[in-house]
């Protein structure tokens, strides 16, 4: 008999190519780039987005989340993006992009509504993942080029939590 990687209960999508990751072009010349300014800190925020109070998104985005939406484009692919009448059933996330890594999840405050997170990156590995079940409201969880492997998704911490589900994106 099999051991399952999850009970029926729990979903986890990883998501390929897809969740609104940035990516280089593949094959082909490519113009060389003037060297990036570092990037300016988000502006504080005031005011609750989406029922999330100031202070937590400011936190998220102080660590390198970036605000938006996740959910399907009307085409159907799963995605995330700044505008959420672009998509259908969007749910607010937050995604770290390169050079993000592990230590910006440590120690963020938790997030009181349904909400999604995407990590892209190798920076982002088991020892990351394991500090998100305190994220009791997460309900998608995608990577891309992460480098977590099937035994830091098998963690029982994640045991009867209910994921949405966001296969076939």
């Amino acid at each position: 008999m099999h051991a399952r990687l999850f009970t029926p209960a729990v979903w986890l999508c990883l998501v390929f190519g897809v969740a609104g990751c940035n990516s280089k072009p593949k094959g082909g010349a490519v113009a060389e780039e003037p060297a990036a300014e570092a990037p300016a800190e988000p502006p504080l925020r005031t005011e609750p987005v989406a029922g999330i109070p100031a202070a937590t998104l400011n936190a998220w985005e102080g660590r390198g989340g970036k605000f938006g939406w996740h959910g399907r484009k009307k085409g159907g692919r799963l995605t995330f993006a700044d505008d959420q009448t672009l998509l259908v059933d969007p749910v607010p996330a937050f995604a770290f992009e390169p050079p993000a890594e592990d230590a910006a999840l440590k120690d963020l405050p938790v997030i009181e509504r349904p909400f999604a997170l995407v990590l892209c990156g190798k920076g982002f590995t088991d020892a990351g993942l394991a500090l998100l079940p305190t994220h009791r409201h997460m309900v998608s969880l995608h990577m891309r080029v992460a480098a977590m492997t099937d035994a830091g998704l098998n963690r029982d911490s994640f045991e009867n939590r209910s994921f949405r589900s966001t296969a076939g994106g």
